[in-house]
Formats: C-alpha cells, sequence, structure tokens
C-alpha cells in the first residue's frame, strides 16, 4: 500500500468515516498497537511525507487532520508544530482558524470530556476561534454562571452573525439568566439561521430544560411551537419529528385532498422532510437512497419541488401535481422491487420485519455544534463548526453526524 493510500485512511479515520475494524489487516499491523482512530490516523500519518499531495483536501486541512491525530495520541508538541508552521501564514484569518475544526469536532462528537481541555488548548493558539470561545462560554453556563456567559457568546456572533448554534446557546445563557426579551430575539435568530441547514432549533427548545420557566409563556409558545390551526398538523409535525419522512407525505397528501383549503400548511409542514432527505441524499449521495422508500435524491427533489408549488399557488391542480409524483413514486418502487423466491416444499420462508422504520436524518449539518448536556452522536459525517463546511473525503454512504434529539450546542 503506497502512502497516498495510507494517508487516505488516516484522513477518513480522523473524519470518523473509518474505525479500527474498517481497516485492512495489513494496514492494522502498521498501526501497531493504537486502541483508537485517532492513534492509528497518528501513526499512519507518521509513514507519510508531509508534503504528500491528497486528492480532496489541501496540504492545510491534511495538515489539521495530523495535528489532531497527534493531539489525541498524547503528542501535544507535534500537534502546536503543525499550527505554527510558517506555510499557515499563507492563509487569511477566517481560513486560519477553520483549520482547528478537526481537533475539535472530534472533541465534540467522540470525547466531550475532553472538550474543555481542547477548547483552552486551542485559545492559546487562536484566541479569537468562535467555536472555541462558544465551548468556554458553554462551560462558564455550566458551572451557574450565564450571564458572564453573554459577552464571550456575543463576541463570537460579531465575528459570525449568521452562526445560529452560537445564537442557541446565546438564548439559553439569556434564558437561565431570567431575561425574557434578549431570549426570545436570540432563539428566532437560531431558528432563522438553523433553517438555513436543517437544524431544528424550535424543537430543541421545546425540550431543552435551559427553557424550562418559559414553557406555558405565550410568547415562547407562539415562537416554538407555531402549530397551524389545520386538522392533523400536529400529526404530520409529529411525523417530522419522528423521522417518518414517507409517512409524512402520505399523510400530507391525505390531508391536502380532504382539507383543500389547509394545502398550503400541509405543504410546509411536509417539506420539512423533503428537505431534511435531498440534504442527506446530496451531501452522501443515493448510496443512502435505501434508507428511504420513494427513491434517490431526484425522487425526494421533485416531491419538494412540487410541496413548494403548493405553497405558492395553494390551489386543487398543484395539489393533485403533487399526489400524482408521489403515487408514481410509490408505484415505481413496488415495481422494481425484486420478487419473492418460490417457496420450497417444508422450507421456512425468511423473516419478514413488520414496521421496521425509515433511518433517521440527522437535521444538522452544521458541524461543529458543541452541545451543552447531553453527549453528541459519533461522528459519521462529521462536522466542522455548525453546520459549518463538510468534511472532505467522504466514504460513500456514510452516514449524518449528529444524532437526532441531541442538544445542538
Amino acid at each position: 500500500m503506497d502512502t497516498e493510500e495510507l494517508q487516505q485512511l488516516a484522513v477518513e479515520l480522523v473524519n470518523g468515516y473509518r474505525t479500527l475494524e474498517d481497516l485492512p489487516e495489513e494496514v492494522r499491523k502498521l498501526a501497531g498497537k493504537a486502541d483508537t482512530a485517532m492513534k492509528a490516523a497518528h501513526k499512519l500519518f507518521a509513514l507519510v511525507p508531509a508534503d504528500q499531495e491528497h486528492g480532496d483536501l489541501s496540504p492545510h486541512s491534511v495538515g489539521a487532520r495530523r495535528a489532531a491525530a497527534a493531539w489525541f495520541s498524547g503528542d501535544l508538541k507535534a500537534a502546536e508544530k503543525v499550527f505554527t508552521a510558517a506555510a499557515w501564514k499563507e492563509l487569511d484569518e477566517k481560513e486560519r482558524l477553520r483549520m482547528y475544526d478537526p481537533l475539535l469536532n472530534h472533541a465534540t462528537l467522540e470525547a466531550e470530556e475532553q472538550l474543555e481541555e481542547v477548547a483552552e488548548w486551542v485559545l492559546k493558539l487562536a484566541p479569537a476561534h468562535p467555536l472555541a470561545v462558544k465551548v468556554k462560554a458553554v462551560m462558564i453556563i455550566r458551572s451557574g454562571r450565564p450571564r458572564a456567559a453573554v459577552p464571550l457568546l456575543e463576541q463570537v456572533l460579531k465575528v459570525n452573525p449568521e452562526y445560529a448554534s452560537g445564537w442557541y446557546n446565546l438564548a439559553c445563557a439569556w434564558s437561565l439568566a431570567g431575561e425574557k426579551a434578549p431570549m426570545l430575539e436570540a432563539l428566532k435568530k437560531a431558528i432563522q439561521y438553523g433553517a438555513e441547514s436543517l437544524s431544528d432549533y424550535r424543537a430543541e427548545a421545546w425540550s431543552d430544560s435551559d427553557f424550562e420557566r418559559w414553557r406555558e409563556d405565550a410568547d415562547f409558545k407562539g415562537l416554538v411551537r407555531p402549530m397551524p390551526e389545520a386538522p392533523g398538523a400536529e400529526e404530520l409535525q409529529s411525523l417530522y419529528e419522528g423521522d417518518r419522512f414517507d409517512a409524512l407525505l402520505v399523510k400530507a397528501a391525505a390531508l391536502m385532498e380532504k382539507n383543500p383549503k389547509h394545502a398550503a400548511t400541509y405543504a410546509t409542514l411536509a417539506r420539512q422532510g423533503t428537505e431534511a432527505v435531498v440534504g442527506d441524499l446530496e451531501e452522501h449521495g443515493d448510496a443512502n437512497a435505501e434508507d428511504y422508500g420513494l427513491g434517490g435524491v431526484d425522487a425526494y427533489q421533485s416531491l419538494d419541488d412540487a410541496l413548494s408549488e403548493i405553497e405558492d399557488d395553494g390551489g386543487k391542480r398543484a395539489v393533485k401535481r403533487f399526489v400524482a409524483v408521489l403515487e408514481k413514486l410509490k408505484g415505481a418502487k413496488k415495481k422494481g422491487a425484486k420478487p419473492a423466491a418460490a417457496k420450497k416444499k417444508g422450507a421456512v420462508p425468511a423473516a419478514v420485519k413488520k414496521g421496521a422504520k425509515l433511518a433517521a436524518v440527522k437535521k444538522s449539518a452544521k458541524p461543529a455544534a458543541v452541545k451543552k448536556g447531553a453527549k453528541p452522536a459519533a461522528a459519521k459525517k462529521g462536522a466542522a463548526a455548525k453546520k459549518s463546511a463538510k468534511p472532505a473525503a467522504a466514504k460513500k454512504g456514510a452516514k449524518s453526524a449528529v444524532k437526532k434529539g441531541a442538544k445542538r450546542r
């Protein structure tokens, strides 16, 4: 195996697209006694020239992953050497800060117990790193000093005003401080910017204990639970929150035909599902199409387009077009199913899984969200700053990184 292949494997280990068990036997031997993916990556990187080219990543991006592997292998000097190399001066400030993301992402998703330590280390080299500053703010919130975290979060948002996770944590800080007006304002921004990358901060806030005191407040409920006055709307929302996207579309079609005057409302609720599926398939390719019952990205995009037309038009013709597209896709999927094998006399039929749920689409897309409280999900598709750059060198079919229901902090 040549050094280019070794480097690719090392990058996949750092990004979370490959585990120790996935490594070829010959590579496992090269990794020696490494008992974690990061330690194995560190071993492999040591066998690769520092100037080894990579088809998908820039030398700086590869270097950032080298540094992350070194840090989590206990070689902090090697990690610091990467980040302080003269070559990094070629990058502008924003790009240079992004190079710390693989290190922070791994701590966020795989080693939360080390997250604070990682953030403190990063801040010594890059005092303005937004995620590291936010981590520090979250730690302050956890310590029971929410007001003290506000200036730090405002500092982050001044640099990146569209940082949805930052706005959400600011809303948490104001909520715990008992300040309703700034809490609502920050939460509105989190919802606004989070929607651009399929992060559902409405559902997040509704279940987050940081907002417990506002649970019965009319303004808070109006912001996070704006349930339309349309029959069946709550059921559609529940299907979406349960990641039952195909069932959501089928139910929406039935409700549109039964209550056409609310078609636009049903379409908006149903589009949450099509946007989630399209986002997953666009990021990971049609290799994930088997997780959904109606086809690949083109199929769900056609449904999303039809729903968008209903939102704009709301007429019966638009509804009929959506229903027709849905029925066509359902028929095509059924027609394409492999026929069951003929039973032999006395043979035991293969077990059929009844009621199997569709795989959950992870709705978070800005990678690097730091979660306050619950431990984040393991990175399969990774996260650079919340809803940030997609991780490079994605393994085909890799799943999304953030588990449903985990707090996006």
